[in-house]
């Protein structure tokens, strides 16, 4: 039975039955259904993929994951390990690539991204093809608990560090045990790095958990060349290390908040050193940057700081977390800065002159954890919590937010396509652009209306693009070339919305409140078919997910169920208020409607029956979202998103847009469900991995704003409206204040469901419409002759 059928039936059986425990004498032998969900529990086959991040599943409550990372190539994020299994997620499609059950200690990735390294509890040390997810050989099982490993900067050599203080290494063609090197450290190895040199040789860097020692090997004689003490730590208890990959140097600091200097720069070749006390006596993480010229730090003051590396003089600090940071990572090209904290915020900062580009949130939980996929193509952003919820940040963040940047006063509708590696854009001014998120380059631009674009679309395959405009056309272009390709005419009405149906042959749009129907392949440039009502008007469309029927919400309440291929009304289902949105799930059997109220319903639509109610959004709800699964759904009004739990009706979380003038730029009150923010730029939000990423670049003109940006929107990932990013902006001044017209007095006015349009009524009997999202007249009517116009609704 699929998903949305088993939400369907716990929705209609929830208030008729009780939970009935567990009897005694029940076993899972004999309650198949109820194993199967703790099956399905214990080992899930898909993450919450949504457009700006993709959501690991939550880890067991008693087995926070041991192994956190991702492939050099930001291609497979490794989640879990030690007292549960291993997981491999592929981070393009959200699915399960493989399950470890060696109870793996870590996972270490390739430079080429061909293979990976495992250490298991009971000290095994395994290569596995990364492509194939298959088991290469098993390289040894030393005598000793393992603690590190690490694969050489060439991957020629595989070494492990252990609980005793010895190395191990291997040779990761032959799998030959190389060299092992006992007596360096007294205690645990807490990292390691392998070296390719000049000549041809290669040396080890090992560091000391208990013994602070940093000790320097030629793997091919197993000699110690250099062992070096760092007695500027010698009275701290708690401390970490780094390794360049592309210097021969190592950063070690003090976790401890001390009065001595707390981190320490050591090249283990020459002897040289520096130390600084910084941080207020705690540094919590510290990582080199590119060429390691400069060191990030970051610390238990709310602050971090870059350094140079020779000096340890401080270059510039990056404040804006509210608490202790905890984690910090560079990206591969040396440009961009992560940071996890307190706060429970994702922050990412411009390395040049430190200013932060954007913040990023996902639970209400510090981040403990954060690191970039090092692929200079795909650099992904993983991050954990504290908990262990763990999230891959897509690439598509940092383009949006710079295109939205960018076109501020000329966007008019965005959408991207369904893998997320093109973002087509519509302007005011009628010409339709394509960017390529991995190149961040724009593929082509091309003017295709006369006037706005008012909504763009891709269909199933990503070979079309359609968009329909304020002149009344609906043009079909080619995504390759941006070439017109059909062109469909509607009359001199604007075309409101325009999708393609989900096997891509038909197109449905919406025009002065009816629902015009094309076939892709029809000569004919007029509407194969009109939908209308009768009554109210259409005020939002949606496909079926297999095609056949058109969907419309309308101005009178009731949702219109129509025949794709006849015409014919097939359903209707009644409301008692203004519709202004609808979403069908992805199998097409459960509806959700929002109204002017702020109330959505949900409908079965097979039978026509009404589940349930929600009732909390603060205002008109404007977007409703179910997730992949049907098991949640997300309503957005202009000032909240609130994401609810289907089985139970209960709020899982609120995220409350609130707009401030204030030079603060976000404030977060951490709690168990709701999130608050006050920010004056634009907002993402995704609904599937229920994240939000903020836009922290101010404008530099503030009265730049757009159709887009002044609305809560929804940017729609493919054609199946089930994945999409929620854009809400509180840009400065996105309304006007005061509307003049060139009439009398004004004596009466009514708004619009959607707020978009107003009626005024003036003193000389003249009737004004005027379109508040674009500050424009839209008709003048001579309404009254005799006197004025008194009442408006």
């Amino acid at each position: 039975m699929p998903k949305a059928l088993d939400v369907a039936a716990s929705l209609l059986a929830q208030r008729s039955q009780k939970v009935v425990p567990i009897d005694e004498a029940d076993t899972f032998f004999g309650m198949p259904d109820q194993f199967n969900q703790l099956e399905e529990a214990r080992y899930p086959t898909q993450c919450a993929h949504g457009c700006l991040a993709l959501r690991v599943p939550d880890p067991p409550v008693y087995a926070l994951p041991a192994v956190v990372n991702i492939s050099k190539d930001g291609k497979i994020a490794a989640v879990g390990g030690k007292d549960v299994e291993l997981f491999l997620w592929s981070t393009e499609t959200g699915e399960l690539l493989s399950t470890l059950r060696g109870h793996e200690t870590s996972w270490t990735g390739s430079n080429d991204s061909t293979f990976f390294v495992t250490t298991q509890e009971d000290s095994k040390v395994m290569i596995w093809d990364q492509q194939k997810i298959q088991l290469r050989m098993l390289l040894g099982h030393p005598d000793e608990v393992l603690t590190c490993c690490s694969i050489s900067l060439d991957d020629e050599y595989v070494v492990v560090g252990g609980l005793d203080g010895s190395l191990y290494s291997w040779d990761v063609r032959t799998g030959i045990e190389n060299t092992e090197f006992f007596g360096g450290h007294e205690g645990p190895v807490a990292t390691t790095m392998c070296f390719p040199m000049a000549d041809g040789s290669h040396i080890i860097i090992s560091c000391g958990r208990e013994d602070r020692r940093i000790a320097v090997w030629d793997i091919e004689s197993g000699k110690q060349l250099y062992s070096i003490e760092v007695e500027e730590l010698k009275d701290a208890k708690i401390f970490g290390y780094h390794i360049s990959k592309e210097q021969i140097q190592v950063l070690v600091w003090c976790k401890d908040s001390v009065p001595f200097p707390n981190l320490v720069f050591v090249d283990p070749l020459s002897g040289n050193r520096a130390c600084v006390h910084c941080h207020g006596g705690a540094v919590m993480h510290a990582t080199f940057m590119k060429q390691a010229s400069r060191i990030v730090t970051a610390g238990g003051d709310g602050k971090a700081i870059i350094w140079d590396t020779e000096t340890l003089e401080p270059c510039m600090t990056l404040e804006g977390h509210k608490g202790a940071v905890y984690s910090c990572a560079v990206n591969e090209e040396g440009t961009s800065i992560v940071t996890g904290g307190e706060d429970c915020t994702i922050r990412v900062w411009n390395a040049e002159d430190g200013k932060q580009i954007r913040m990023m949130l996902a639970q209400n939980d510090p981040i403990r954890f954060c690191s970039y996929a090092k692929s200079p193509v795909e650099s992904k952003i993983i991050t954990c919590d504290n908990v262990g919820r763990v999230h891959v940040w897509s690439t598509v963040v940092e383009v949006l937010n710079s295109l939205l940047r960018r076109f501020a006063d000329a966007l008019s509708c965005v959408t991207t396509s369904s893998d997320n590696a093109l973002i087509a854009a519509g302007c005011n001014n009628g010409r339709v652009m394509l960017w390529d998120t991995k190149a961040r380059t724009n593929v082509w631009e091309f003017t295709h209306h006369t006037g706005r674009v008012e909504d763009i679309a891709f269909n199933t395959l990503r070979e079309m693009l359609v968009t329909s405009g304020q002149d009344g056309h609906v043009v079909v272009m080619s995504v390759k070339t941006g070439k017109q390709v059909k062109q469909f005419l509607t009359g001199s009405e604007p075309v409101m919305r325009v999708i393609f149906s989900p096997d891509d042959d038909r197109l449905a749009g919406l025009c002065d409140g009816s629902v015009v129907l094309f076939k892709v392949d029809q000569e004919e440039v007029l509407p194969a078919l009109t939908l209308r009502t009768g009554a109210g008007r259409v005020v939002s469309l949606v496909w079926s997910p297999n095609s056949k029927t058109v969907l419309g919400s309308c101005s009178d309440g009731n949702v219109m169920v129509w025949s794709a291929s006849t015409g014919s009304i097939f359903s209707a289902l009644n409301g008692d208020a203004a519709t202004t949105c609808l979403s069908v799930d992805l199998v097409g059997k459960v509806l959700a409607v929002g109204n002017v109220l702020g109330r959505t319903k949900i409908y079965v639509l097979e039978t026509s029956e009404q589940l349930l109610e929600l009732r909390s959004n603060a205002s008109a709800v404007r977007e409703v979202i179910f997730n992949q699964d049907t098991t949640r759904l997300t309503t957005v009004c202009s000032r909240q998103a609130i994401t609810w739990d289907l089985a139970t009706a209960a709020q899982v979380r609120v995220f409350d847009f609130v707009v401030e003038k204030g030079d603060s730029y976000f404030h977060s009150v951490p709690d168990r469900v709701r999130a608050c923010y006050c920010h004056w730029g634009s907002i993402l939000f995704d609904h599937e991995s229920e994240t939000a990423t903020f836009d922290m670049v101010p404008p530099e003109d503030h009265l730049l704003r757009s159709q887009y940006l002044s609305d809560t929107r929804g940017i729609i990932s493919g054609n199946t409206g089930i994945r999409r990013i929620i854009l809400w902006s509180a840009a400065d001044a996105p309304l006007p204040d005061k509307m003049h017209t060139t009439h009398d007095a004004i004596t009466s006015c009514h708004f619009s469901a959607d707020d978009r349009l107003l009626a005024m009524g003036t003193q000389d009997g003249s009737l004004i419409v005027y379109d508040t999202m674009h500050n424009d007249v839209l008709e003048v009517i001579q309404a009254h002759l005799s006197g004025p116009c008194k009442y408006v609704c």
